[in-house]
């Protein structure tokens, strides 16, 4: 276990295992962690991009998603449910994720009518005109990628 545990120090740094890594096969490729890697890079990219809207890229794809899914759920918004369903993500996520845009009032959060339990994500007028400001960058940024 220690030398385990020694081989994975001596890898602290490096972008990539290659075939000099102490236990990897040289022709080792792990096609989920390069995924990862690229979309932590591209993530990154957008991230940059979208610093004068004060928006982040993650909170840019969530006001887009809130706001593509409102023709379909009028003036209640999509529920969390159906949002989270559709980024793929667990509802613990996505609320953990809305937090920082409903106390910059951009989103609001709101409970169904009918059923206490269920909650509902509505762009806030700040919230759109963010989203619209931030949309213009995130298209720029997606022509140079």
């Amino acid at each position: 276990m220690k030398k385990t545990v020694e081989s994975f120090a001596s890898l602290e740094g490096r972008d990539e295992p290659d075939a000099e890594a102490p236990g990897m096969p040289s022709d080792f490729v792990c096609i989920n962690s390069s995924l990862r890697r690229a979309a932590r890079r591209l993530g990154q990219l957008y991230d940059a991009a979208l610093v004068p809207t004060g928006l982040t890229s993650t909170q840019t794809l969530l006001l887009g998603q809130i706001d593509g899914l409102a023709a379909a759920y009028g003036e209640d918004g999509p529920t969390l449910q159906v949002l989270a369903g559709r980024l793929a993500i667990q509802i613990s996520a996505l609320t953990h994720a809305l937090r920082p845009l409903v106390r910059d009032g951009l989103v609001e959060v709101r409970q169904d009518a009918h059923d206490r339990r269920t909650k509902h994500a509505v762009l806030t007028p700040l919230g759109k005109a963010r989203y619209q400001q931030a949309y213009v960058v995130w298209v720029g940024a997606n022509r140079r990628v």
